[in-house]
């Protein structure tokens, strides 16, 4: 007696129910994770280098080493809308040049932040979902990677970011 054609449908769809079922777990605990640590920055204070007036240099490096963005910014308390939700303020660009951007430069462009905490986020084209750089105040230093970009074989590869306070102005 052999199973019948509707018990193989069965087998195999309890078997994608399974296999589903294990994918999900693995990414509902990256999650967990992620919120863990995003609660635990937060809870954290600012570092004192982090505010209106001080300068930061951040460089954003390529996977194969090689610097892709280098420029310096002026924090400002002024207020500025983003794609973003949140209390979002605008960044003075002080040095280096933002390439690259949307429509090849000739377009106005829009550089902002988002701190909450040791939590940072950086938005430097004001351009809706082009992506972002998020990260991590510590101290006098930033470490963080790109949250959009360029696709390689279907997927994202983020590139890393680091910034240093500069001075007060």
């Amino acid at each position: 007696m052999g199973i019948s054609r509707c018990a193989r449908w069965v087998v195999f769809a309890a078997c994608l129910l399974l296999l589903a079922a294990c994918a999900t777990g693995g990414a509902s605990l990256r999650w967990q994770k992620a919120a863990e640590e995003y609660a635990r920055l937060t809870s954290e204070p600012t570092p004192a280098q982090w505010r209106v007036g001080s300068t930061w240099r951040f460089k954003q490096m390529a996977r194969n080493g090689s610097t892709v963005l280098d420029v310096t910014f002026q924090l400002t308390d002024k207020p500025v809308e983003t794609c973003s939700s949140g209390d979002w303020r605008r960044l003075k660009l002080i040095d280096g040049q933002l390439d690259g951007q949307p429509g090849g430069g000739r377009f106005e462009t829009l550089q902002a932040y988002s701190v909450t905490a040791r939590s940072l986020l950086l938005d430097l084209t004001g351009w809706c979902d082009l992506g972002g750089i998020k990260g991590v105040l510590s101290g006098r230093s930033f470490l963080g990677e790109t949250t959009g970009g360029p696709f390689t074989h279907g997927q994202f590869n983020p590139e890393r970011v680091v910034g240093v306070y500069v001075e007060d102005q």
